[in-house]
């Protein structure tokens, strides 16, 4: 997988993300969201808690309207590659949005669960936590870090999302 990470703590980041969900939905394999309130802990129950939705990003968005709060959410949207089976790349959003907690970024964050919703995307709320930037840390650590919470929440999903995206039933043995 490549993974491209956009501008980090600029909802504005969003863009590209919400620009491929509304014009090629057919090419999104799914996205999981990381979010958290604090530093060092699980995101709250409500959020994993939507995995279980037949659309988590709808059932989030219920949340959302219910004045739950989650103080940062980073996307990873996997994007196929058209005409081929294995290739996907990652569009990371880290840290440039929310859901009601302040600004432009709770903005953003209905956004995308808005989209995610409409086109029924998959969706995983993983139950991840998150690590912190801290001061001193490189960028390429940072970036090493998210990857590997990305990839923590990923393999949760990734063996029924792939068989999906391609539309093939599991061979049972």
């Amino acid at each position: 997988m490549n993974f491209i990470f956009l501008s980090e703590g600029l909802t504005a980041s969003i863009i590209p993300i919400l620009t491929l969900i509304e014009h090629k939905p057919e090419l999104i394999m799914g996205c999981v969201l990381l979010g958290h309130n604090q530093p060092g802990e699980l995101p709250p129950d409500w959020f994993t808690d939507s995995t279980l939705a037949d659309n988590p990003a709808a059932e989030l968005l219920e949340y959302v309207d219910n004045k739950k709060v989650l103080m940062e959410l980073d996307i990873f949207l996997v994007v196929k590659e058209p005409n081929s089976l294995l290739q996907f790349n990652v569009l990371a959003a880290v840290g440039c949005c929310n859901l009601n907690y302040s600004g432009e970024g709770g903005r953003g964050g209905r956004r995308v669960l808005e989209l995610l919703a409409k086109h029924n995307i998959r969706t995983y709320p993983a139950e991840v936590e998150r690590p912190t930037h801290e001061y001193g840390k490189s960028l390429a650590q940072w970036h090493e870090e998210m990857k590997t919470a990305f990839q923590e929440g990923f393999n949760t999903v990734a063996k029924s999302w792939l068989l999906q995206c391609w539309g093939l039933d599991a061979v049972r043995y």
